[in-house]
């Protein structure tokens, strides 16, 4: 294992951020613009930051990137991509009851995981879509924080983007 890589270090507590992409082309062993990431932080110091195609090990980048999860050699790891649903669109067997059903979804022909379309589309099955993109509770928790820091710092939303409050 090379220093300061993303696998194991004996110095202070190692974290690990995964910035995900659902896409299929960031899968492939070969990509010329990576946009699946993961970076080892220790020591409040980011030490390594690679694209998955750069993991070490066997197999696709996909099976690499949960033989480091696996692995188990940090002391958290963070990942951007989505991991419940909406609370209404919830199985009411829960969190581990979604985690199962997901799990025997087929993969989607180009990436090792379902397409978007069939997790909206199990979500669809529980519940109604109210909206085009519902957040889930955590999501509106920070919705709500930035909007309400927006308004203090005199601030307003506009075309999907915050702008300067007009005079």
């Amino acid at each position: 294992m090379e220093a300061g890589s993303c696998e194991h270090r004996t110095m202070g507590e190692r974290f690990l951020g995964i910035d995900f992409s659902g896409a299929a082309a960031p899968w492939t062993p070969r990509c010329a613009k990576p946009t699946v990431w993961i970076a080892a932080v220790e020591d409040d110091v980011l030490i390594d930051l690679r694209p998955v195609q750069a993991l070490g090990g066997e197999g696709a980048p996909f099976d690499r990137l949960v033989g480091l999860l696996k692995a188990g050699d940090f002391r958290a790891a963070g990942i951007d991509a989505p991991c419940s649903l909406p609370a209404r669109h919830m199985p009411t067997a829960g969190h581990a009851a979604l985690l199962k059903t997901v799990s025997m979804m087929p993969s989607a022909a180009d990436r090792p995981f379902p397409r978007g379309a069939d997790l909206v589309g199990l979500a669809h099955s529980i519940a109604p879509l109210e909206t085009a993109k519902p957040a889930r509770q955590t999501e509106a928790v920070w919705q709500k924080k930035a909007s309400t820091s927006a308004r203090r710092c005199g601030m307003a939303r506009g075309a999907g983007r915050l702008s300067p409050r007009p005079a």
